[in-house]
């Protein structure tokens, strides 16, 4: 019998593109749910084409401010957002200047993600979505915290 990761694992070889789309779907939404969230960037294995069974998609969230000093402690004010992902999701949530300090220290992380990764969700599109929402559906909020 298989077990629901295992399956979930397994789509990504028949399904990357579908994958890729969910993920997409998932990080916009949470572009528009949170005001301090303005990218959500794709890396890693799933982005490089050379993942496996069991990989995840790593997730680069970069956030304009946070009220807590460090990475891990943000991870749970996102999570939620990526539960329904197809496969199993890390989130790596840092501000703007935490970015820019670690790159100009050459941090190879930071380097990597940056230099492999494809901006998956951002402010712009978020907005052109909500936008679009807003003029089929009238007037209303765009829900953003």
């Amino acid at each position: 019998m298989r077990s629901g990761s295992s399956s979930s694992a397994s789509s990504i070889y028949r399904e990357p593109g579908a994958i890729l789309q969910a993920l997409r779907e998932l990080a916009q939404a949470a572009v528009r749910r949170h005001r301090q969230l303005e990218r959500v960037t794709l890396f890693g294995s799933l982005m490089r084409g050379d993942y496996g069974l069991y990989s995840d998609a790593d997730l680069l969230l970069v956030l304009k401010e946070s009220e807590h000093a460090r990475y891990f402690d943000r991870i749970p004010e996102f999570i939620d957002d990526f539960l329904q992902a197809p496969v199993p999701v890390d989130l790596f949530p840092y501000t703007r200047a935490e970015l820019e300090r670690m790159t100009s220290d050459g941090n190879p992380l930071i380097t990597r993600m940056l230099s492999e990764g494809v901006v998956v969700a951002d402010e712009e599109a978020a907005e052109e979505s909500t936008r679009r929402a807003g003029a089929n559906s009238g007037p209303g909020s765009n829900g953003r915290k």
